[in-house]
């Protein structure tokens, strides 16, 4: 087991991933943080046989390259990956999308907030996630 957390993020949008970053600092949570900006670069370390296998994925939908939902195929198709909790974390409110990342999958989905201090909250979730993902482990 490792010492800390690794999360992924695959989200091209700089703003966004600065918010991100900010969050997961402010919720306290010790993590290594890996970040894609495109779905493609994802999905080979996904497929790169050394790469460790993330505590959650924080996936945004909207990638160039290769779509977001690529992604989680990609996750939901591998063997040593496919338990690894994703969280959809995108500005798409399209239920065709909601239904397509639910049917890919996907371990939650939410639209990213607005507002500033709306957004930082996803630190909460994230924390969140990672006491589910350790206690799992422990059982």
């Amino acid at each position: 087991m490792r010492d800390r957390f690794q999360i992924i993020v695959v989200e091209d949008n700089r703003a966004d991933l600065g918010l991100i970053k900010r969050s997961i600092h402010e919720a306290g949570i010790d993590c290594d943080l890996v970040n894609f900006v495109d779905g493609a670069d994802a999905i080979a370390f996904i497929n790169a046989t050394a790469s460790p296998v993330a505590d959650l994925i924080l996936l945004d939908l909207n990638l160039p390259a290769v779509e977001g939902a690529s992604v989680l195929n990609s996750v939901r198709g591998s063997p040593r990956w496919s338990k690894a909790p994703v969280v959809i974390f995108t500005s798409s409110t399209a239920a065709a999308d909601v239904a397509r990342a639910n049917n890919l999958g996907a371990d939650s989905y939410i639209v990213k907030p607005a507002k500033l201090d709306e957004f930082v909250k996803i630190g909460d979730v994230i924390r969140e996630w990672l006491g589910k993902r350790h206690a799992s482990s422990r059982a």
